[in-house]
């Protein structure tokens, strides 16, 4: 079976030569990696307490999503790192959500326009979480009205 197999490749290829040398080429010894075992286990640890990917793409070189499964044990699995990966949250947060509904009831006449250009925000976003269509983790019926 591997006799048939190597003369499908072209000679002269890594994989025609020793067909399970190629499983032993990884980590930082890949030619294509662009980062070291201390640089991943740093990632890692850094993502754990709370960095996002974003930020540490933008530090090691790397695409967001290179980050992602680093820390989802996708990639450099020989370290045998655990899963970390934090699922995005949709919505605003449900403090950010409350003190904009809290400033709208404690202002009367405060355009959803200015409470935007308060809380930096979008004035649709606003309106949503003002009428309760927006975000999904508040549940505006525990805030009185």
């Amino acid at each position: 079976m591997i006799a048939s197999k190597l003369t499908n490749r072209r000679p002269g290829t890594q994989k025609a030569l020793h067909p399970a040398s190629h499983e032993f080429t990884r980590g930082e010894m890949h030619r294509t990696a662009k980062l070291t075992e201390a640089e991943v286990r740093s990632i890692h640890s850094r993502y754990a307490a709370g960095e996002t990917s974003r930020n540490l793409a933008a530090e090691f070189g790397v695409i967001e999503a290179s980050i992602q499964k680093i820390v989802r044990g996708v990639m450099w699995k020989h370290l045998n790192l655990p899963n970390i990966y934090r699922k995005p949250q949709k919505g605003l947060p449900l403090e950010v959500c409350e003190t904009i509904r809290q400033k709208y009831l404690d202002e009367p006449g405060l355009k959803f326009t200015e409470l935007a250009e308060a809380f930096g925000y979008s004035t649709t976003l606003i309106r949503n979480v003002i009428t309760g269509k927006s975000p999904k983790r508040l549940n505006l019926r525990n805030i009185a009205r």
